[in-house]
């Protein structure tokens, strides 16, 4: 799922739209296995600034784990990234969600003393991320409590 070829390429892709485009700054937004490569490739663009998950496996190895998976040895793993603290990163988990459950980005978590953490009340694994979306959006550009319009249900 996310082996070094994969996150390279992804990351030449976004590299080429940014050059197209002349954006000199990158945010990258993904939802769960999308959220992970969002990570892993902003760990190889300079150009990112901001990196922002909803409800995303940033542990495999834990994610794995608790769903009795086959380990994903050829995959790299978010939990190993260790994004710049000008990255600003933003990881919203679904506090209902039983495929990435919150407890299973733990040591991510610890890992990325800077990143803003929320936690939705209710929300499972597919379910809230669009509900207030374009909000959301707004809020966090603006650099408010992006979190709160999460919640907002």
């Amino acid at each position: 799922r996310y082996a070094p070829e994969v996150v390279d390429s992804l990351a030449q892709a976004i590299e080429g739209i940014r050059q197209d485009f002349g954006a000199r700054q990158l945010v990258l937004i993904g939802h769960s296995g999308g959220g992970a490569l969002a990570v892993l490739v902003a760990d190889r663009l300079e150009t990112v600034t901001s990196v922002v998950t909803l409800a995303a496996n940033l542990d495999t190895d834990a994610w794995t784990a608790v769903h009795g998976y086959s380990p994903l040895s050829a995959s790299l793993n978010p939990v190993d990234t260790r994004l710049a603290p000008k990255v600003h990163q933003f990881h919203a988990l679904g506090a209902a969600d039983t495929n990435v459950p919150p407890a299973s980005v733990a040591r991510f978590r610890q890992a990325a003393p800077h990143a803003t953490w929320c936690t939705v009340p209710g929300c499972a694994h597919g379910d809230c991320w669009s509900d207030n979306w374009t909000r959301f959006i707004e809020v966090f550009r603006s650099g408010g409590d992006a979190c709160e319009v999460l919640k907002q249900r």
